[in-house]
């Protein structure tokens, strides 16, 4: 489709950042004939027995689930392959150990979770990220998005929440971290540029230590493979090479000490 001459996609080459993957196409495809077909169903120019957009049926999965689901997707996202495919088998993985990270999963808890299969998985996370797209003030809008009439809801502060961090999180995995993280260094020079200019602003907060060919990539790899929960637990983590900036006053703070988490070198205390 983007190569083709037949269609107008081979002239956004250069316009945007990212061309439509194939799974948003795939979504936007669906959503465009729902839309049509409900559009002339309303007209009476077509008559299904069967809902196009299938928002009637069941999901399948209990309030529990659904609630984890929700959790899981809002912090990480949907994660990807090597591909660059959704992994919705992993995806999968990490509902099980999230609903389970006290104590192994029972033989049978398991299994009923594996029995709904990838599809009912996929399905269900891509009629949040629809409903996300353009979520209802209407508070009865709940019972049309999820049928199963067991209280199940997404406020739309939190479906607005689910939008963005999905699609900065596959941003961040299908664009600056693809290809050994190509497209991040190509940005070094303006990330450079734009440091500069921040510690010169009365609101600066980095420290002057602070590196972008360490530091931000660091935080780019640390959210795409932990989600954004982990922005709570970075001063404990060292992998990332950002533990150590907690002991490094700002430039605009230089009076004041910052101690490092627990899991760097404390600084001794002076008698």
């Amino acid at each position: 489709m983007r190569a083709s001459a037949s269609f107008t996609f081979h002239k956004l080459e250069g316009s945007y950042q990212e061309f439509p993957n194939a799974d948003t196409i795939t979504r936007r495809l669906k959503k465009l004939v729902q839309t049509i077909v409900k559009e002339q169903q309303s007209l009476k120019t077509l008559n299904f027995t069967e809902s196009v957009a299938s928002e009637n049926e069941p999901t399948g999965w209990s309030l529990l689930e659904k609630q984890h689901i929700l959790e899981l997707v809002t912090d990480f996202g949907i994660p990807i392959t090597a591909e660059g495919k959704n992994d919705w088998v992993l995806l999968r993985e990490m509902l099980l150990q999230r609903m389970f990270k006290d104590s192994e999963p029972e033989k049978q808890e398991r299994s009923a979770i594996e029995e709904k299969g990838i599809q009912s998985l996929e399905k269900f996370v891509q009629r949040l990220r629809i409903y996300s797209q353009q979520p209802s003030e209407d508070a009865n809008s709940a019972a049309d998005f999820d049928p199963d009439k067991d209280g199940f809801s997404v406020p739309p502060e939190t479906a607005k929440q689910l939008y963005k961090n999905i699609n900065l999180l596959s941003y961040i995995r299908r664009q600056l971290l693809a290809s050994n993280a190509k497209s991040f260094n190509l940005g070094l020079t303006s990330l450079g540029e734009n440091l500069q200019k921040h510690r010169t602003d009365k609101h600066a907060y980095l420290p002057e230590s602070w590196k972008p060919e360490v530091h931000d990539k660091g935080l780019l790899y640390a959210v795409s493979e932990n989600g954004f929960s982990v922005l709570e637990d970075l001063p404990k983590i060292k992998q990332y090479r950002l533990c150590l900036l907690y002991t490094s006053p700002s430039p605009r703070d230089r009076q004041k000490s910052r101690m490092p988490s627990s899991a760097c070198k404390k600084k001794k205390k002076k008698k």
